[in-house]
C-alpha cells in the first residue's frame, strides 16, 4: 500500500509538470499597448466616478533584458456633483525595469516618492519557478530612501484559468500592501494574465488608503482594467 501512495505522487507530480508554466515577461521593440481603467473612488466623502485610456509603448530592451517603456494617459474623464470633465492628456513617463518588471527607476515631470509607491502597489511580479492553478508566491519589496518607496508585501495565489478573446490566462488573486509608515496603502483584487508573455490582459482591484501624484489625500476606491490593444 506505502507503494501504492508513492505511485500516486508521482501521477500527481507529472500531471503539475505537464502543466506548469514559467510565467516571463516578454516585450518587443515599440509594441504599443492601451488599457482602459475605471473606477469609482471616494475623494473626502464624495464619490467621483473615472474613466482614464493609457498607452504603453516599449522604448528599449536592453542586452540583460532590461526594458524601458514610454507610459502615457491618452484620454480621461471624470464626473461627480452631476458634472462631467475631461482629464486631459498628461506629459509622459519611462519606467526601467528589470525581465521580471521589477521597477528600477522612473523619469519624467513630477516623479516623486508618490509615484513610486503607486506603481510598487500595482506592479505584478511573477515567481522565479513554474506554476500552476494553486500556486501561491510571496514578494517583499524594501524600502528606498532615494527614491521614497516604503516597504510592502505582496502575496498571489493562482484560483483559475480562462480563455479571454485570443488569451489563454491565469486568473491570480493578490494583496499588495506596505508595510511601513503611519497611513500603510493597500491595493487587492484579481488579475488575468497572459501565460505567454506575462501582460495584465483585465484586472480588478480595490484601493485603501493609495496615495496618487496630484491627489491632496489618499484615495479609497474600486477599479476595472480592461486591455483594448
Amino acid at each position: 500500500m506505502k507503494f501504492a501512495g508513492i505511485g500516486l505522487m508521482l501521477v500527481a507530480a507529472a500531471a503539475f509538470a505537464a502543466d506548469a508554466v514559467v510565467l516571463k515577461m516578454v516585450y518587443k521593440k515599440d509594441q504599443v499597448t492601451k488599457y482602459r481603467m475605471k473606477g469609482t473612488l471616494d475623494f473626502g466623502g464624495q464619490t467621483i466616478e473615472a474613466t482614464i485610456l493609457t498607452k504603453d509603448t516599449v522604448k528599449e530592451i536592453a542586452a540583460d533584458g532590461t526594458v524601458t517603456v514610454e507610459n502615457e494617459t491618452v484620454e480621461g474623464k471624470i464626473s461627480f456633483g452631476g458634472q462631467e470633465m475631461e482629464i486631459p492628456a498628461t506629459p509622459a513617463t519611462r519606467m526601467t525595469m528589470k525581465p521580471n518588471g521589477e521597477i528600477k527607476e522612473i523619469k519624467g515631470d513630477e516623479v516623486n516618492a508618490t509615484v513610486y509607491r503607486l506603481q510598487n502597489l500595482q506592479g505584478f511580479i511573477p515567481p522565479a519557478e513554474a506554476v500552476t492553478v494553486g500556486s501561491k508566491w510571496v514578494r517583499k519589496g524594501s524600502a528606498n530612501k532615494d527614491t521614497g518607496a516604503v516597504a510592502f508585501t505582496a502575496s498571489y495565489e493562482i484560483v483559475g484559468e480562462e480563455k479571454i478573446g485570443e488569451y489563454d490566462t491565469f486568473k491570480i488573486k493578490y494583496k499588495n500592501i506596505e508595510t511601513e509608515g503611519n497611513e500603510p496603502a493597500a491595493i487587492e483584487g484579481t488579475v488575468w494574465v497572459s501565460k505567454a508573455d506575462c501582460s495584465i490582459v483585465k484586472g480588478t482591484a480595490k484601493w485603501m488608503n493609495v496615495p496618487m501624484a496630484g491627489a491632496p489625500m489618499p484615495i479609497n476606491g474600486e477599479f476595472t482594467l480592461t486591455r483594448e490593444g
